[in-house]
């Protein structure tokens, strides 16, 4: 159709790969723009992500610290006796016999430490005597045992009298009763804590309060 000339065609030819070899290096730097382009993006991305530093752990500790702190249950007990100064105190529920004889100025050198039982929880309105040395007064007691004549009878008592130990409501009084009914005398306290509701908490706080027999 057309008639070139040699010297024509030869040039066609070169026109032609010219215009391959600058559409490839026009695709070649397009791709590498790109490629640039989406390295940027990334860093630009990486640089918006939060690492946990000192304002996030500082916001966590303001949280923490805004958290009130549980309040003790504080009871009163009475020391008297051979301690440096004998009177009424408030202490916390859990607190030992030797925490309320240190709060009362600690024993007097006549004291009779060995006559107490210091090991003892605190029960509330309970009274702590210390007695002196050779000490014969009827007074003097251990307060490792309450007096029989003033602990309930787990056996016997009814749910009245049950509802006057600590933490004991009058539903949990009256599951005490049927437990006695169903399964007849208790054997020992432990025995108590297969009574819905009675831990080992609650049963430590009631420990000495009562007696079986």
């Amino acid at each position: 159709m057309f008639d070139f000339t040699r010297r024509e065609q030869i040039l066609v030819l070169a026109l032609i790969v010219i215009f391959i070899v600058a559409s490839g290096l026009l695709i070649y730097q397009r791709y590498n723009a790109v490629k640039e382009l989406e390295s940027e993006l990334q860093d630009a991305i990486n640089s918006f992500k939060l690492e946990p530093g000192p304002a996030v752990q500082t916001l966590a500790s303001v949280e923490t610290e805004g958290q009130k702190p549980e309040t003790p249950e504080l009871i009163i007990v009475h020391v008297s006796g051979a301690v440096t100064n004998p009177g009424v105190y408030s202490m916390e529920k859990g607190d030992r016999v030797i925490d309320a004889v240190e709060k009362a100025g600690g024993f007097l050198e006549e004291a009779d430490p060995d006559a107490v039982n210091l090991a003892k929880k605190l029960r509330d309105e309970e009274k702590i005597y210390i007695p002196k040395k050779g000490e014969l007064s009827p007074e003097r007691f251990d307060t490792s045992t309450t007096k029989d004549d003033e602990r309930i009878n787990i056996n016997s008592a009814g749910v009245s009298e049950l509802e006057t130990l600590p933490g004991i409501g009058p539903a949990l009084a009256q599951r005490i009763v049927d437990y006695r009914e169903k399964h007849g005398k208790f054997k020992s306290i432990e025995e108590l804590s297969e009574v819905s509701g009675i831990g080992p908490k609650r049963l430590d706080d009631i420990r000495d309060l009562i007696k079986v027999y």
